[in-house]
């Protein structure tokens, strides 16, 4: 959690951030277009300067820490998710996670992927009862974001 975020309200925004977190569910195990190919859902990330279209299997009820099928052959193991929540009114952060898959590509070349960006109104996102960190309020803008790290592979 980031430094910005006051622990009084770290319970009430990881359900606002849960919007992020569907977003990003729903991008992950596959919430994009049917690949013909594949049959599984697909769409597009940016991976190292690289637009890429992948296919992703159906996840484990959103624990989908599998390999990403590229288009046009390879695949993208992911390593981390990274999400954000930004106020754009203010240039606060309000939140930002990190989740890893222990330690498996450590060695490995890993690259960073763009996944999802959301943008929004603060008080259509935030839960019933929500308490506005200081200097923001209902009516800002907000970014949410994801990012992937992955390890490439033949």
């Amino acid at each position: 959690m980031n430094a910005a975020m006051p622990g009084r309200c770290a319970s009430r925004w990881v359900r606002t951030v849960a919007v992020v977190g569907s977003v990003a569910a729903a991008v992950i195990t596959g919430g994009g277009t049917a690949n013909a190919g594949t049959g599984r859902p697909s769409q597009q990330v940016e991976c190292a300067g690289r637009v890429l279209t992948v296919s992703v299997a159906p996840g484990n009820d959103g624990n989908n820490w599998g390999a990403a099928e590229v288009d046009g052959g390879g695949h993208l193991v992911l390593a981390s998710l990274e999400y954000s929540v930004r106020d754009d009114t203010t240039g606060v952060l309000l939140d930002d996670e990190v989740l890893t898959h222990g330690s498996a590509h450590a060695n490995q070349n890993p690259i960073a992927c763009a996944v999802a960006t959301v943008q929004s109104r603060l008080g259509d996102i935030a839960p019933a009862g929500f308490v506005y960190p200081p200097g923001t309020g209902p009516d800002d803008i907000v970014t949410s974001s994801l990012h992937a790290t992955v390890v490439p592979r033949p």
